[in-house]
């Protein structure tokens, strides 16, 4: 995601709109990353070998709601309040933020609100109770995200309101919308008391939903805002039926490739209904570049003309998304992770681990604004 003042003021030439690392600093940063991100899977939530035993929707509930509580205070907040600390305190009390929020959030709901209402409880098998709650993280993701992302806080800024007014009236009116979407579209599949047929199965709320996710990401990220730099007025309105129309292109084809990337076996295992989840499967290793490349490549290549350096980023982006999935599923969920086998050489949830591996590239990018490498800008 990318955070832009003022989007009519973003770089005509395509270039990088922030200073950036050098190429071995920016392999040295990934490498770090992956590090911690592996250790500290093992060491936590690893199915063989973690302490906490958590390992599934339990895990991978706090795993969203950190994602949630980073995209509050780094892009709705702009880090309100935290800019007042040097690095690398900055980022430690940022971090322990995340921390504190995303565990509270997750037990709050499981253990407090999930003894009023057991769509939520703890105790539902598979930690389902867990993923009814996380899996309003993917709508936060279409509301707060933009807001930030590709419209630079309107209609807020235009009101003259500066943070954190600014970036709490986001969240809150952020809020509302979510929770029509988590009422049309997650509740009815996955409460104990819902009376109406949903509209969608969960595999295919989370495949496509993320799939717009992937459209509002990499427009940000890759394409340099563009196309929502141009609209202005009455003319944002063409933004919302825009990325609902691209989602579903993408869901289509993610969905397909993911399917087909995975194999026969899995396929059968999964059903047709479980392969839909598989777009959010790909596309998440699809987010993890994007959010690595726009911090720590400062959108590479700028040389070319804007439309080329857009497409070429868009394509090593989703290249390098391609082969993480394949090695992830094929071999480091199994023999490294220790995950749950899906069929015969297919095992793991991209939406687990490599979400893991997201939260900590921004919580380096975000919150220790690369540190001690360099300083980014609040893109994520």
């Amino acid at each position: 995601m990318t955070t832009i003042t003022n989007p009519s003021e973003a770089l005509p030439t395509g270039g990088a709109s922030h200073a950036g690392t050098s190429s071995r600093a920016a392999a040295a940063s990934l490498l770090a990353i992956l590090t911690i991100a592996v250790v500290s899977w093992w060491l936590l939530i690893d199915p063989q070998w973690g302490v906490l035993e958590v390992y599934g929707n339990q895990a991978n509930a706090a795993i969203f709601w950190a994602l949630f509580v980073i995209v509050c205070l780094g892009f709705n907040l702009e880090s309100w309040g935290f800019h007042r600390l040097r690095q690398p305190w900055r980022g430690i009390v940022f971090s322990a933020c995340v921390i504190v929020g995303s565990l509270g959030i997750t037990w709050a709901l499981a253990a407090g609100w999930g003894q009023v209402d057991p769509s939520f409880a703890a105790d539902r098998p598979d930690g389902t109770g867990y993923f009814a709650g996380a899996i309003f993280v993917l709508f936060a993701f279409l509301t707060n995200v933009p807001a930030a992302a590709n419209f630079a806080h309107r209609p807020w800024s235009g009101f003259g309101l500066r943070q954190p007014l600014l970036g709490l009236a986001e969240i809150a009116v952020a809020a509302v919308v979510c929770f029509g979407l988590y009422a049309t579209f997650a509740a009815p599949a996955l409460s104990t008391w819902a009376e109406t047929s949903p509209l969608m199965s969960v595999n295919t709320v989370v495949g496509y939903f993320y799939s717009v996710v992937i459209v509002i990401l990499i427009s940000a990220n890759q394409a340099d805002n563009w196309p929502w730099t141009r609209l202005t007025g009455a003319r944002i309105a063409a933004w919302l039926p825009t990325v609902l129309l691209a989602g579903a292109g993408v869901y289509v084809v993610l969905r397909w490739l993911g399917g087909l990337l995975i194999g026969d076996a899995a396929r059968t295992a999964l059903g047709a209904d479980g392969v839909n989840i598989f777009a959010a499967q790909l596309g998440v290793c699809w987010v993890l570049w994007s959010i690595f490349w726009v911090n720590y490549r400062p959108d590479r290549p700028t040389h070319r003309s804007i439309v080329a350096d857009r497409w070429i980023r868009v394509a090593i982006t989703f290249a390098l998304a391609l082969l993480t999935f394949v090695v992830y599923y094929r071999f480091a969920a199994e023999h490294v992770l220790h995950e749950s086998l899906i069929s015969t050489g297919v095992a793991g949830n991209a939406l687990g681990f490599i979400d893991w591996v997201i939260v900590w590239m921004l919580l380096h990018a975000v919150a220790f604004e690369r540190w001690p490498v360099g300083h980014a800008t609040k893109r994520p």
